[in-house]
């Protein structure tokens, strides 16, 4: 499979901001000299998610239908699992350590076997609070891999019609229901925010893009740009004005309105990324290929080091002794950086690689047993 540069960039942008999201509170606003950047920072910043979501989808279509013989369902669900549990695993150790070193009571509220293998969707009862995508990850995947079994002629109309499913399930709840509502938050049904989440829609969205790709191009990457900065703004006026009590969209992280605008803009990205590759723009190509390979380190590493740089007071003494917030935020962020590239290269790397090479001598002693 192709890896584009550019997608590589908007990965590791995605899974910056998202650390710059959980990064902001740690430090003292009162003290920040441009107060207001990280304000705005704050109020999208989470949406890198969003981008990772549309992302996977577009991934998982074209390493799948881009070849003449897709792969078994077998063969995707390894490398999927793999993919997840391999580059999760030693952050779940990681923060395990760390918080039965200096927060042990914090496990008496927290599901470990739940948090081990994803199966937990309760934020709130997993050890590494933001190993909740990856529930939904899992579960995409899961989808994918039953759709494989299907003739491939079917996969397309397959799609669209899961697409029109969910809308009209959302759809019908929010109409019907207000199922939405703050007061209705706490009854939300399961299968609205999980097994038919609006989530659902940002993957099956970067399928979409990559069936568009197989067959046709984008003449307007400089329009949908705008378009796509357009809807941002709009959908950052929409939260300020309309979302309550918080002003964000993360207080109900599973929202639909949260998909509209946010996976809506992260379409146009995705989109727009892959057609200036076509064309032979690649954005910063040897920045990306580092931290974009490096990005699901980079969005599992901030969590444990941010909880080990607090509990140890690391921050509170960069913050001491540096002249400026900013600066020390900086340097913070620098160190999860440079932490995730290198465990990037010396511990996921050489799993991805175990991993491979464990299917290939499945593989081979699969076929060395089949009969002539």
């Amino acid at each position: 499979m192709q890896q584009y540069i550019n997608i590589q960039f908007l990965r590791a942008m995605a899974a910056t901001l998202v650390a710059v999201f959980h990064l902001i509170p740690h430090f003292n606003r009162q003290q920040w000299q441009w107060p207001e950047l990280f304000a705005w920072f704050s109020e999208f910043a989470y949406a890198g998610v969003d981008v990772f979501f549309v992302i996977s989808g577009y991934v998982i279509w074209i390493s799948t239908q881009s070849k003449a013989q897709p792969p078994t369902t077998g063969h995707f669900i390894y490398n999927r699992a793999t993919r997840i549990y391999f580059g999760y695993w030693p952050y779940f150790l990681l923060i395990l350590g760390l918080v039965f070193w200096l927060a042990p009571a914090r496990l008496d509220s927290v599901d470990l076997t739940g948090s081990f293998f994803l199966t937990q969707i309760g934020i709130h009862k997993l050890l590494l609070p933001i190993a909740w995508t990856l529930t939904y990850e899992l579960y995409f995947y899961l989808w994918f891999a039953a759709l494989l079994l299907l003739p491939r002629a079917w996969l397309k109309p397959t799609i669209g019609l899961l697409m029109g499913m969910l809308v009209l399930i959302q759809g019908y709840h929010i109409w019907a229901h207000d199922i939405y509502a703050i007061d209705n938050f706490p009854y939300i049904p399961f299968y609205l925010t999980f097994m038919t989440s609006p989530f659902c829609l940002e993957f099956l969205s970067g399928c979409l893009i990559g069936m568009y790709f197989q067959q046709r191009r984008i003449p307007w990457v400089k329009t949908g740009l705008l378009l796509a900065l357009v809807w941002f703004v709009l959908g950052l006026w929409y939260q300020k004005t309309h979302i309550m009590p918080t002003g964000s969209l993360t207080q109900g992280y599973f929202l639909p309105q949260r998909v509209l605008v946010f996976g809506v803009v992260s379409v146009l990205l995705v989109a727009c990324m892959v057609e200036l590759e076509h064309r032979g723009t690649q954005l910063t190509p040897r920045l990306s290929k580092w931290l974009g390979g490096a990005s699901y380190s980079i969005y599992l590493a901030h969590i444990p080091l941010i909880f080990m740089a607090k509990e140890l007071g690391f921050i509170g003494w960069l913050t001491g002794t540096l002249p400026w917030q900013e600066l020390a935020f900086v340097v913070m962020l620098s160190l999860i950086l440079l932490y995730s590239v290198l465990h990037y290269r010396i511990i996921e790397q050489p799993l991805m690689k175990l991993a491979k090479a464990g299917w290939q001598k499945w593989a081979r002693r699969g076929q060395q047993q089949t009969p002539a």
